[in-house]
């Protein structure tokens, strides 16, 4: 059998036997072999890793979901839950707004209309509603802004007025007549509580100057018997 000569790498020298050449391979180190034998695991002791997360991952090849993939799903669709909520309600509020916006916008057109026929009504729609009649009773119907006149024509007769004007009584808004009696009721107390202030303090006055004249004629008093008590002790 053919041997090759080893260095001792220790010692710098040389081994005083012989390696077997099947026993070193060339290009390799010493060791490799054994390095090589550990480091692909075989005769390795499995040791539990206590430092290992408590979440076990999903094993390779293997379906299903893991409890951390499973909370993540559920944390989104909360978000999203929560955004579309929220979504829905200023979806609600801005249709309110705009409803709130077309009643004002009717209510201004109204008023523009009322304003541009002078805020009353037509002769002729005054007439068609049976508020005035029409020139048959012999008076000619004058509108000059929110009043109208009845002018006389020719020999008219009287009762033409009453016809044209109509007999039928005005009903007053119970909501106003309402808040005008309150304001009667108010001005009323208002000027019964003014003059109570005025006649308390006409008895304050009168109470202040008894009171500063009976101090003034008892300061006279007092004043009259230090007199006459030093005129005693003087004689």
């Amino acid at each position: 059998m053919r041997g090759v000569v080893a260095r001792d790498r220790h010692h710098g020298g040389l081994l005083g036997g012989s390696v077997p050449e099947y026993a070193r391979a060339p290009g390799r180190r010493r060791g490799d072999r054994w390095r090589n034998w550990f480091r692909s695991g075989v005769g390795r002791v499995d040791t539990p890793n206590v430092n290992a997360s408590p979440v076990r991952t999903r094993p390779r090849g293997q379906g299903g979901f893991t409890l951390l993939e499973l909370l993540v799903v559920v944390g989104t669709l909360s978000v999203m839950s929560g955004a579309a909520v929220v979504g829905v309600g200023s979806m609600r509020a801005n249709a309110q707004r705009a409803a709130c916006d077309a009643d004002a916008d009717t209510i201004s057109t109204a008023e523009e209309a009322a304003l541009i026929q002078g805020s009353y009504l037509s002769e002729a729609d005054l007439v068609a509603k049976g508020f005035l009649a029409d020139e048959s009773t012999r008076w000619d119907v004058t509108v000059s802004g929110a009043s109208f006149q009845l002018v006389p024509i020719g020999d008219c007769v009287p009762d033409g007025a009453e016809e044209a004007a109509g007999t039928t009584p005005t009903t007053v808004d119970p909501l106003a007549k309402q808040k005008a009696e309150q304001a009667a009721r108010d001005k009323a107390k208002a000027e019964a509580l003014a003059k109570q202030k005025a006649e308390q303090a006409a008895r304050d006055k009168a109470q202040a100057e008894a009171l500063a004249k009976q101090k003034a004629e008892q300061a006279a008093r007092d004043k009259a018997k230090a007199e006459a008590l030093a005129k005693q002790k003087a004689e």
